[in-house]
């Protein structure tokens, strides 16, 4: 790939992510009513025995859809893990299917359409978690540029105001009322930064959650692959 496009698809996920941030306090409440338990997780496009580690954070559909449309565009050619976990998810419902039966059917199908191996499965599921690899880096750069931007020029602001406030208690007959301005807007800044640093963590909890939660079903996929398919 070349520089161009290095560049390109990482200008574009920074866009696209940089809305992920809430910036009000609407967002940030329905963010928060959007936290589910381990149960309601399983219900979204997971089987039940996915295991998801333990982490504080809430599953985001947003960031659901966003990394499932991440493993599309990076789908490999041919047939593969992408494929297979179509085929088995198609099965999730079928009545009197055991895992083990769903794992057996969708490769079994795939295999005599396809030639489809376990190896290729394994080796391309791993391909899908370092995409997803990936994505948590560029997520956690995207990050760290919000808190740079939102928290750190506010702290620095605070940092001046408290200068500015050294020296004008010089005299604080005559600036008293310049110094009670000063603490006012202090008080705002320090508002404001716990807030956005507040709202930019539990953002980057959800995606972490999420994140995991996708990593974990293919994890599990991989377990059950190993276990399940000979």
């Amino acid at each position: 790939m070349s520089n161009e496009k290095k560049e390109e698809k990482k200008s574009s996920f920074l866009s696209r992510l940089g809305s992920a941030f809430v910036t009000s306090e609407e967002q940030a409440t329905e963010t928060e009513t959007k936290e589910v338990n381990t149960e309601q997780t399983q219900a979204i496009n997971f089987t039940n025995n996915t295991s998801i580690p333990q982490m504080n954070g809430a599953f985001d559909t947003k960031f659901h859809e966003y990394l499932l449309g991440v493993i599309e565009k990076n789908n490999l050619d041919g047939v593969d893990y992408y494929e297979f976990n179509k085929s088995k998810k198609n099965l999730d419902n079928a009545p009197g299917f055991t895992e083990q039966m769903k794992y057996q059917s969708a490769f079994g199908v795939l295999q005599a359409s396809t030639n489809l191996t376990k190896e290729r499965l394994l080796e391309t599921a791993d391909h899908y978690l370092n995409v997803l690899d990936n994505e948590e880096k560029d997520f956690e750069a995207s990050k760290k540029s919000k808190i740079a931007s939102d928290v750190t020029s506010r702290m620095n602001n605070v940092s001046e105001k408290e200068k500015m406030i050294a020296s004008k208690s010089e005299d604080i007959i005559k600036l008293q009322t310049d110094i009670a301005q000063l603490r006012n807007e202090m008080s705002v800044l320090q508002n404001e930064a716990q807030n956005e640093q507040f709202k930019i963590e539990s953002t980057a909890k959800n995606f972490k959650y999420t994140l995991e939660a996708v990593k974990a079903q293919i994890i599990s996929d991989k377990t059950n692959i190993q276990t399940f398919i000979q």
